[in-house]
């Protein structure tokens, strides 16, 4: 009866060493992230959409702080911190440029309303204007933006009396080139 019995730890003994293997090599673990922001520096290179370069970068800072979260001191982890602070960087950066440049549109866009709020009107002089709605849609490599906005005229043609206009206007941001662009003419509603 003692022949057929098998200890308890047997089934247990894959799992511990696939545990010691796995915690034992930071180097090999630093490796395979190392790939992985090669990898995201391809895509991003080629890339000109800043979702797809914000999203590879996400993927590297997540994949670096798995790595620290398993190995938490050493010369790799030493190099992981400092890729994990480039590549925090890096996001931050492209995060910035994006809305820099969607900033830029959307001042134009709003001056584009002004303008053309006061065409529509030209013995008038501009006293509010307000966003009330922007849409984004990806189109290629361009970011399309549309805004309406709501504009209050004063005319003092025979005494004064208000406008309330709502204007829409349109523009771009071409992603490949940086460049901002704001569509010729608007509709507007009285």
């Amino acid at each position: 009866m003692l022949l057929h019995h098998k200890p308890r730890y047997f089934p247990l003994f894959p799992l511990a060493v696939l545990l010691l293997l796995s915690c034992a090599n930071p180097k090999a673990d630093y490796e395979e992230v190392r790939k992985i922001q090669a990898a995201a520096e391809q895509v991003i290179g080629i890339s000109a959409d800043y979702d797809v370069r914000i999203s590879e970068c996400d993927n590297v800072i997540r994949a670096l702080e798995g790595l620290l979260n398993k190995h938490k001191e050493g010369e790799w982890a030493a190099a992981a911190r400092a890729d994990l602070g480039s590549w925090q960087s890096r996001k931050a950066a492209l995060q910035n440029e994006i809305n820099s440049l969607i900033a830029e549109l959307s001042g134009r866009l709003r001056l584009k309303a002004a303008e053309e709020s006061r065409r529509k009107h030209p013995f008038s002089s501009l006293e509010l204007i307000y966003l009330e709605n922007q849409t984004r849609i990806k189109q290629g490599n361009n970011l399309l933006v549309k805004e309406t906005y709501s504009v209050r005229l004063l005319t003092g043609l025979f005494g004064i009396r208000v406008m309330k206009l709502t204007t829409t206007v349109s523009g771009g941001v071409a992603m490949d080139s940086k460049k901002v662009f704001v569509d010729e003419g608007a509709q507007i509603r009285e």
